[in-house]
């Protein structure tokens, strides 16, 4: 009846993914009482799902290596590339040595973007390997996954200080140790210039030194090894600073060795 207004109605069940799409007309007939087809002009039509689709730059942050005590820091971007506002609910990790910097739950109106940072910090040596779980409201990606991946050492370093002196003369070198991990004993070998003679029995432990006792001997005409041990299985104190001094004669041409 009429020449005007819906003929049928019916229902879709709309998809996750936000957009506009096309609804096409084909194979359309409009028939009169003696069946002919009376169509004059088709026009298409369309439906608009509207949802926030949720997209990270990245599948995987490297951190490298990072001493204890010291931090490393890497960045993604989150983005919403539907058509209504996303809203990121929470942003959770699964170890403490890694923090967002800044807020784990925020809203992205449609076509914005947020830059999020990840702070690594780590307090004892080892591989990490954690997730990084974004939780929002997109429909088809409620949860997105980040992995990151980190190495975390300690930095235990033997110096030999540099000295100078006078030719016959005797001469002192001194070690030093920076540690961020317990150390109970420790051995190396000197290789030495032809000019540097080692006195026997001149070997003295720091203020450092618990129960230590060390030793020190030619192996080889140009060798000498050093040892210190604790005979109690105790750590030498502190974290830095001298460990053992060494005497030697000077005896030779002027020069730096």
């Amino acid at each position: 009846s009429g020449n005007s207004g819906n003929i049928a109605v019916f229902k879709v069940v709309l998809g996750p993914l936000p957009g506009t799409y096309t609804l096409q007309l084909i194979n359309s007939v409009l028939s009169n009482q003696q069946s002919q087809d009376i169509l004059s002009q088709k026009i298409d039509g369309s439906v608009t799902i509207q949802a926030p689709d949720i997209s990270v730059s990245v599948s995987a942050l490297d951190f490298g290596r990072t001493a204890l005590h010291s931090f490393t820091e890497r960045s993604f971007v989150v983005r919403n590339t539907g058509n209504s506002n996303l809203v990121i609910t929470q942003m959770n990790l699964g170890d403490p040595a890694f923090q967002i910097v800044g807020a784990t739950a925020f809203t992205l109106a449609p076509s914005s973007s947020s830059n999020v940072t990840v702070h690594f910090q780590p307090l004892s040596k080892g591989t990490y390997s954690v997730e990084l779980a974004i939780f929002s409201n997109d429909p088809d990606q409620a949860k997105v996954a980040i992995r990151l991946d980190a190495i975390a050492f300690a930095v235990n370093e033997l110096h030999l200080k540099s000295n100078a002196g006078r030719s016959g003369h005797v001469i002192w070198l001194d070690f030093s140790i920076n540690n961020m991990e317990p150390f109970v004993g420790f051995q190396f070998d000197l290789l030495l210039p032809a000019v540097l003679h080692y006195l026997p029995d001149s070997i003295r432990l720091g203020s450092r030194k618990v129960d230590h006792l060390a030793m020190a001997n030619m192996i080889s005409e140009n060798r000498l090894r050093v040892v210190a041990y604790s005979t109690g299985n105790h750590a030498f104190s502190g974290s830095d600073g001298d460990v053992i001094s060494v005497g030697f004669l000077l005896k030779g041409d002027g020069g730096s060795y």
